[in-house]
């Protein structure tokens, strides 16, 4: 799903939200590349926001 965001929306947007998107992507696909869309749960994002608080 990032990288289909990253090809067809970031493109259009300014430069620095485009490196931000970029920047983001990168983050979340870190945690949640490893799951299909309809795996993540609450629960995982609970367990996301988490470990960064803890960060």
């Amino acid at each position: 799903m990032a990288e289909r965001y990253l090809k067809e929306v970031t493109p259009d947007k300014k430069p620095n939200t485009q490196r931000d998107d970029k920047f983001y992507a990168k983050t979340l696909t870190k945690f949640f590349g490893k799951f299909y869309l309809n795996e993540i749960t609450p629960d995982l994002i609970t367990q996301y926001v988490l470990k960064r608080k803890r960060k």
